[in-house]
């Protein structure tokens, strides 16, 4: 796991520097904003995971083991374990509403997939991060559930915002017939329902 962590900026520099010769400007100024998002909300997601849930899963891991009157020891290798595997998995959870934004930017998706979906999504969300917390507590989960749900929505607006001007490019670049009122692109002459010339 060490080594997949220490390596994934090598895998994702060559994987862009393979799609890189089929990219527009555009697209790759999209390219580096993504980049720049993913490892913010990675770094975010690993130090909130690190600093704040892993703490409150070891107590609360020593306070179950007092109350049913068992012996709490844990190896250096399980500890290590148990945490870096947390905290990669946690930062790498967090880089969801990156993910996200850019695919509806691209096209791909729409917000709708998860504005009409939110109980699904959301609950879908809780089980996964339930089963990468190692302890499986409700506080520990609470804590990582809810600073993913307010990523989660704040990705739902700014992607909403990139929906509005791709929508608005769309209308500029599009016109009505004269005879017919259908829509057609702002270049075209003639109108592909009715056939009638614009000029």
């Amino acid at each position: 796991m060490m080594a997949l962590a220490t390596i994934s900026p090598v895998i994702g520099y060559e994987l862009y520097a393979y799609v890189n010769p089929a990219l527009y400007p555009h697209e790759r100024r999209l390219v580096w904003g993504f980049m720049a998002a993913f490892v913010g909300l990675f770094t975010a997601g690993a130090v909130f995971c690190y600093f704040l849930v892993m703490p409150l899963v070891i107590r609360f891991m020593a306070f179950f083991a007092e109350v049913v009157g068992a012996e709490f020891t844990v190896t250096a290798g399980d500890y290590f374990t148990m945490v870096f595997s947390t905290v990669v998995l946690m930062g790498f959870l967090f880089t969801f509403p990156a993910i996200f934004v850019l695919l509806v930017r691209l096209g791909i998706l729409n917000t709708s997939i998860l504005t009409k979906n939110r109980l699904y999504v959301y609950g879908i969300l809780y089980i996964i991060i339930a089963v990468i917390t190692p302890d499986g507590w409700l506080v520990a989960n609470t804590v990582l559930f809810l600073p993913m749900v307010v990523l989660t929505e704040a990705a739902i607006l700014v992607a909403k915002r990139f929906e509005r001007e791709r929508a608005k490019q769309e209308r500029e670049l599009t016109k009505r017939c004269k005879f017919c009122g259908e829509s057609m692109p702002y270049e075209e002459v003639f109108c592909p329902r009715c056939g009638r010339a614009q000029e």
